[in-house]
């Protein structure tokens, strides 16, 4: 009897289809192709997104991303450009914003797409992780699909500043499968893996830490699994060099970059586990999602108890699953392990708010849970659980639209917010402060209307009546409003800085200068309350002290666009040309409208001999509708009579 020509069967589950015909795509990469599909066809649309929140400091007003250098820019805190002392590391995602705005020359759609990169891989990831843990490709699927569309994932993705977290969700799957390579095969290559992914995750933020309790849990759940073939004598190895590459971090982390100078809160250990309840409450597609969720409040003694009594009993889940071999273990970890270091921030930081983006991993968690769970569904109840995952699905994507478009740019964000809050003040007073930047005055009465009639007794909406009237170019009316909410909270920081700045610009220096010390008193190292005082310090003719104080709360202020202005105005009165250009420079990247400091810019270079810098500032500035004044053409003609300016012709505008 001849033996079969056929060739032996391996491990593959063959494919087959009617006639004989070999299907053109195997199901299983159906699993693997929509999910990615679903990925990039929902965030595709933030390619068209601007900047937006603190994109514009971290990235548009950070000028050590801009320079030459790299040491200083990766060995320097996160949050350096707004003033440091967060006692944040994350080089690796500020290399990227540094390479993203290299070679796209500044456009937000390099840096979006990046992330929308990011999260099409994780995605993918997902699928593949759900196939090593044994899960069938119908399983894989529905787990791809539930993170791919996920609304809590939102922030991470759409936001560019949100790459920090859709790092630490890409390199934490790639060291979960590398682990596991290894562990299947003892690959060298997939060890180095290991170490690099673990190294890449924490170097993207701080919440990797707990990579190491996640390697041990899908570790215990693969001793759980049935055995596929050959397995390394050393299972352990990856668990071990994470730590090691943990702890090296940790020494790193000291030597480059200074602790947090946010006073400990240690009152907030008792609600420590009731903030990691209340972040995973906002898993759930109907949650309302928002760019910034509710300014976290400490629950009472008994819901803090029962919210640790609960954690145990997770904890107490979680031992049980290991000793009973249930692969559940890394599930369980992702849901609850990533939100632990969060939980601990609220013990630095006494006004922690909801960051949807933290839930980054406990949606992997629950996408593998959702997987698995359709697999242990009875077959005769297979065809509904499905349809009610197919159901979560769909809901995931009709509440990810919208919250997605919040990124738009930041009237889009604000908006978002108060629509989700309308009973918030601060969010309402927030979409009226954006509005009066925009020149949309009534607009903002509007909003400051409706954030009275919210808070009536709050001093909040004359401060924002104050503000907007001095934008307005209307000091009279904006002291006027600072002082009415200063008769109801004398200590307000920002009453007392529109009171300061307004009583400078009509003309009394002398009133203001004593009024601004005594804010700077009161609030000490406040940047806008050492600004206010080197503005009323500058108006008296003190230039060198204002100087001083002007350069350090311009440098903490990169949004402030009329102090950088102040600061500028104060180095020309010292004869400091080289100074005052910094200033300028940063006054017109804080805003690109503002006419006279780009003629202030021009002027500045000009004098340094940087002619053709010089040009191009003036190009902006007669571009700008304030050159119906004329100024930029009689700056030009000066430069042609004379080779350089002799002096900025005209007087400031109030900012």
């Amino acid at each position: 009897m001849q033996s079969s020509k056929r060739p032996p069967v391996n491990s593959r589950r063959a494919n087959s289809s009617p006639a004989g015909r070999t299907p053109l795509v195997p199901p299983a990469l159906w699993a693997w192709l929509t999910p990615g599909l679903a990925a990039v066809l929902l965030y595709a649309i933030t390619a068209g997104f601007a900047f937006v929140w603190d994109d514009l400091d971290l990235i548009v007003r950070n000028t050590a991303l801009h320079g030459p250098g790299w040491t200083a820019l990766l060995m320097q805190d996160f949050w350096q450009s707004t003033g440091g002392g967060t006692g944040m590391w994350r080089p690796l995602v500020t290399a990227s914003y540094r390479l993203d705005w290299l070679l796209g020359g500044g456009s937000p759609a390099q840096f979006h797409m990046v992330n929308v990169v990011a999260h099409l891989i994780a995605s993918l990831l997902v699928v593949k992780l759900a196939s090593e843990r044994g899960l069938p490709p119908i399983a894989g699927f529905a787990a791809g699909m539930f993170y791919a569309t996920a609304p809590a994932l939102s922030e991470a993705i759409a936001w560019i500043a949100g790459r920090t977290d859709a790092f630490v969700a890409l390199f934490t799957l790639a060291a979960l499968l590398l682990a596991r390579r290894w562990r299947a095969g003892g690959e060298p290559l997939a060890l180095v893996g290991v170490a690099l992914a673990v190294a890449a995750a924490l170097l993207s933020k701080e919440t990797a830490l707990v990579l190491p309790l996640l390697l041990a849990a899908d570790l215990a759940d693969q001793r759980s699994e049935p055995a596929t073939g050959a397995a390394t004598r050393s299972p352990w190895l990856p668990l071990a060099l994470s730590i090691g590459v943990t702890l090296a971090w940790a020494l790193a982390h000291r030597t480059f970059v200074a602790a947090s100078e946010r006073p400990a809160d240690p009152g907030a250990l008792s609600a420590a586990a009731a903030l990691v309840w209340a972040h995973l409450a906002w898993l759930a597609p109907w949650a309302p999602h928002a760019p910034l969720l509710p300014l976290w409040q400490a629950p009472s003694p008994l819901m803090a108890g029962v919210a640790w009594g609960a954690l145990a009993l997770v904890g107490v889940a979680l031992v049980r699953v290991v000793q009973r071999r249930v692969p559940f273990a890394l599930p369980i970890a992702l849901v609850f392990a990533p939100l632990l270091p969060v939980a601990a921030a609220s013990l630095l930081e006494s006004g922690v708010r909801f960051a949807e983006r933290a839930l980054v991993l406990p949606v992997v968690g629950v996408a593998l849970f959702a997987g698995a769970l359709l697999v242990r569904t009875p077959v005769a109840q297979r065809g509904l659980a499905v349809a009610v995952t197919g159901l979560l699905v769909a809901l995931q994507c009709i509440a990810v639209m919208p919250a997605i478009a919040a990124w738009r740019d930041e009237e889009s964000r604000i908006r978002r917010i108060a629509e989700v809050r309308p009973r918030d003040a601060d969010a309402l007073l927030g979409m009226a402060d954006l509005l009066s930047t925009l020149g949309r005055t009534e607009e903002a009465q509007q909003w400051i209307a409706r954030a009275e009639a919210v808070a009536p007794a709050s001093a909040d909406a004359n401060i924002a009546r104050a503000s907007l009237a001095f934008r307005a170019g209307q000091p009279d009316v904006a002291l006027a409003a600072a002082e009415r909410a200063l008769a109801s909270t004398p200590d307000d920081l920002g009453a007392g800085v529109i009171r300061v700045r307004s009583l400078v610009v009509l003309g009394r220096a002398a009133d203001a200068v004593p009024l601004a010390e005594a804010l700077m008193a009161a609030h000490p190292g406040e940047a806008a309350a050492e600004g206010a005082f080197g503005v009323a310090l500058s108006a008296s003719g003190q230039t060198v002290r204002a100087a001083t104080l002007l350069a350090g709360a311009s440098a903490r202020l990169l949004d402030d666009a009329g102090l950088a202005w102040e600061w500028g105005r104060c180095e020309i009165a010292r004869g400091d040309v080289a100074a005052a250009r910094v200033a300028f420079d940063r006054a017109v990247t804080a805003d690109p409208g503002f006419y006279e400091a780009w003629l202030g810019l021009a002027d500045t270079r000009m004098k340094l001999g940087e002619r053709a810098a010089a040009e191009d500032a003036l190009q902006h500035a007669a571009a700008l509708p304030g050159a119906a004044d004329g100024r930029a053409g009689i700056l030009r003609e000066r430069w042609n009579a004379a080779g350089t300016a002799k002096s900025l012709p005209g007087a400031p505008t109030a900012r």
